[in-house]
């Protein structure tokens, strides 16, 4: 799937879903940073690039799971997401990545507890 399908698919998803597609995102948002530290391939200078705008991303996601009002997911996703990536496009695969995980994590069916 595209960002945009996701965009839809999580915006669909009720508030629980939601939720937990967001801090799964800031989880996996994590382990890409380790994944950007630790690639010898980058130089430093591409590191730290990559790094300040996944920062930024990381930093929109905790704030859209603690804001007291709705933060529309496709507001999120356009504005954060697909904006930060067009900044920094070797972000797309780490925050492709990310997105996808999450995803199917949150859209999983658990028993309930």
């Amino acid at each position: 799937m595209k960002l945009a399908e996701y965009r839809e698919a999580i915006a669909a998803f009720d508030d629980n879903r939601r939720r937990c597609f967001y801090e799964t995102l800031a989880h996996n948002l994590t382990v890409c940073a380790r994944t950007i530290w630790s690639d010898e391939q980058l130089s430093d200078a591409e590191k730290v690039d990559q790094m300040k705008w996944l920062n930024e991303i990381q930093h929109r996601v905790t704030g859209k799971v603690g804001a007291s009002e709705p933060w529309p997911d496709r507001e999120f996703f356009d504005g954060v997401l697909q904006a930060r990536t067009d900044e920094c496009p070797p972000l797309r695969g780490h925050v492709g990545w990310a997105v996808k995980q999450s995803y199917e994590y949150a859209s999983a069916e658990r028993p309930a507890v």
